[in-house]
């Protein structure tokens, strides 16, 4: 596959990746694993007492600091390459309801 690959692709598959994680990375791995132990300790919690948030389970470097809104993602990643997002296209209308009021 790398001899079909050009080494920009292969740049741009690395930055992805950097930003959107695909494959089996080590925190997918963490995730499973706290997965698995949350089920175990909530199988055999007492009833009464509330379910144990798989999160209470991984380590610290591998909990999400903050959530990402879609709009934040997309500007993020094309920033890897040096873009910008182009503007949304204004539909025929908006210009004229923004005239009105």
């Amino acid at each position: 596959m790398l001899a079909e690959m050009s080494s920009r692709q292969l740049s741009e598959w690395m930055a992805f990746a950097a930003v959107e994680p695909f494959g089996d990375d080590e925190r997918q791995a963490e995730y499973r694993s706290a997965l698995v132990a949350s089920t175990i300790a909530n199988v055999n919690r007492d009833p009464k007492r509330k379910p144990i948030e798989t999160d209470k389970f991984m380590r610290e470097p591998y909990l999400d600091k903050e959530e990402m809104d879609p709009q934040a993602l997309a500007e993020k990643a094309f920033a890897m390459f040096g873009m910008k997002i182009p503007p949304e296209p204004q539909r025929h209308g908006d210009a004229e309801e923004e005239g009105e009021g």
